[in-house]
């Protein structure tokens, strides 16, 4: 959902080609966030933040301002995306890149920024706190630990709405999986997906 996400969309595209699969990526200008013009007003919004009605309300004040018609417009563009994507679809795996030693599987723990969205964090010493799964289903959750992978458990009963498409997925039973990985850990994102084609096809 992020055009400066760029590890994760080579990494995506060269799966996808080999193993199948749909790839989606929204290309614009290379930038995190989306803006857009209604009449002489610029509005800008995170992609990753549009699908609930909060998160929508949220993410355009954070990066402006929001107003009801500008609010109106990014629903549009998301109900687009759902209509277009997630119809009957049971798995979604999305693709992210983060910054060394900002954003990680620790933001999960007790004292971290997210504990409250984690139901269960299991972090396993080999690998780089950096590189981890978030996901929405225990099952999931317990195969991908298992295997010897950072990975969340998103509480979906209490996690923060922040109109992201793991929010969207909690609350619509879509079984949702994150495969997050530190900029340029290219080698590490794509053994985690081929360790996850093993997950879904249990």
């Amino acid at each position: 959902m992020h055009d400066d996400e760029n590890t994760s969309a080579e990494v995506a595209k060269n799966f996808t080609a080999k193993y199948g699969g749909t790839f989606v990526e929204l290309r614009q200008t290379g930038q995190r966030l989306i803006s857009f013009r209604i009449g002489n007003e610029t509005y800008k919004f995170d992609p990753n933040r549009i699908f609930t009605k909060v998160g929508i309300e949220k993410t355009l004040t954070n990066y402006g301002k929001y107003t009801k018609e500008a609010a109106k417009e990014v629903e549009r563009f998301s109900k687009h995306l759902t209509d277009q994507y997630l119809s009957n679809v049971s798995t979604v795996v999305a693709m992210h890149n983060n910054t060394n030693n900002a954003y990680s599987v620790l933001s999960y723990q007790s004292g971290g920024e997210f504990e409250n969205d984690a139901l269960k964090v299991f972090t396993a010493p080999q690998n780089d706190i950096d590189d981890f799964f978030y996901v929405t289903s225990a099952d999931v959750f317990n195969s991908i630990s298992s295997m010897g992978y950072n990975v969340v458990l998103q509480n979906n009963a209490k996690v923060t709405d922040d109109g992201s498409l793991s929010v969207f997925s909690g609350l619509n039973n879509i079984n949702y999986i994150n495969v997050e990985a530190e900029h340029g850990h290219g080698d590490q994102q794509l053994k985690m997906l081929l360790s996850l084609r093993e997950v879904i096809g249990k």
